[in-house]
């Protein structure tokens, strides 16, 4: 169940990314976006975790 929770997160995050990277024709705001999906991800199972 966890590894289909980070599969599903994992494509949701590389879909938004190359949608933030069509609009803006940038690749660092592409990068920047996955990279800041990845971060609020790892703080929300930190938090799951003290729990």
């Amino acid at each position: 169940m966890k590894d289909r929770k980070l599969l599903l997160f994992l494509s949701l995050s590389i879909i938004s990314s190359l949608a933030v990277l069509n609009v803006t024709k940038d690749i660092l705001y592409g990068l920047s976006c996955f990279v800041l999906s990845w971060i609020l991800y790892g703080i929300g199972m930190n938090r799951k975790n003290k729990q």
